[in-house]
């Protein structure tokens, strides 16, 4: 399945996302590249359109912008 080409929203407006997506998840900010997730696992995360998640890169939407510049989020998996 081909993903919606999009733009990037940058680390808060994902996280901020992600959390309307995923209702039993715990997203925080880390920084500016780098997202700490709990209470759910990776291969459960609902993302938004145009993102995906791999081992590689983390979360990106690498190959799904309309301008070809992408951004990557390295993720921390947290046990509850």
């Amino acid at each position: 399945m081909e993903l919606k080409k999009v733009e990037n929203m940058g680390v808060r407006r994902l996280v901020e996302e992600l959390r309307k997506l995923n209702l039993t998840g715990k997203f925080e900010v880390i920084d500016d590249f780098a997202i700490q997730i709990s209470g759910i696992g990776a291969n459960e995360l609902v993302l938004p359109e145009g993102y995906e998640c791999n081992e590689k890169n983390g979360i990106t939407n690498k190959h799904h912008t309309v301008s070809g510049m992408y951004e990557m989020f390295s993720i921390e998996m947290e046990e509850d």
